[in-house]
């Protein structure tokens, strides 16, 4: 099965993943070996800049560097703030791949009001929002996703959760999730090559044995390539 990684932290030097070259080469060959075929570059903005420059140059000695792997994407996870979302309108923070899909990080004490709020105001710019990470939002336990999808919102849940890595409340809530069918995208939210890597076929495998191998292609493959033919 093909697989897209849509949320990484590959992109060396930029924040808490990867460090050096060598170690975004490292992670992507584990994520080629894994059957990845594609990765978005998804460094973490926490202010109301991204540094282009920078992210720019180890892009193109990260694609210099690796002779045969997966396709990469520049994005960034965005910490939700309204002055960061200013900027983000600006141009000066980045959308997956130059498209209009945004991959949003809240804190994880955001409010269901705050959450909805935020993705109505996204949505009303002419962005779609991806909600990263849904199953560490509390609010979500105890309201219906359903509501930030009619205002256009999608899911995106890491890998780990769903396999049971961060505990049995989160399995479940995955698992209602994806049983329900309103989970979008689950992706590696990989940091490293260990703790947190960028191996995604054993969660694809059990979505496909738990559920169906549809849901599987589209959640791992579909889904994320209709980000890169919108852009």
């Amino acid at each position: 099965m093909k697989i897209f990684d849509i949320h990484t932290h590959i992109l060396y030097g930029l924040d808490d993943g990867a460090k050096t070259l060598e170690q975004s080469l490292q992670m992507l060959r584990l994520a080629k070996k894994s059957g990845t075929v594609g990765v978005m570059l998804t460094p973490h903005v926490y202010g109301k800049s991204f540094d282009f420059e920078k992210a720019s140059a180890h892009l193109k000695a990260l694609k210099q560097a690796l002779e045969d792997g997966p396709e990469l994407y520049l994005g960034c996870e965005f910490l939700y703030s309204h002055t960061g979302f200013e900027s983000l309108k600006a141009g000066k923070i980045p959308t997956l791949a130059g498209s209009k899909f945004v991959l949003c990080e809240f804190m994880p004490s955001v409010s269901f009001t705050e959450l909805k709020n935020a993705v109505y105001e996204v949505k009303a710019s002419g962005f779609t929002p991806i909600i990263a990470h849904a199953e560490r939002y509390e609010c979500l336990y105890k309201n219906d996703p359903i509501l930030l999808f009619e205002l256009g919102a999608k899911l995106q849940l890491n890998a780990g959760a769903v396999l049971g890595k961060n505990g049995y409340k989160a399995k479940q809530f995955c698992k209602k999730l994806l049983k329900a069918r309103r989970a979008h995208f689950i992706a590696s939210d990989a940091h490293d090559l260990k703790k947190r890597s960028p191996e995604l076929s054993k969660c694809a495998a059990y979505i496909e044995k738990k559920f169906s191998k549809e849901l599987a292609e589209k959640i791992f493959y579909k889904n994320p390539m209709h980000i890169i033919t919108k852009s």
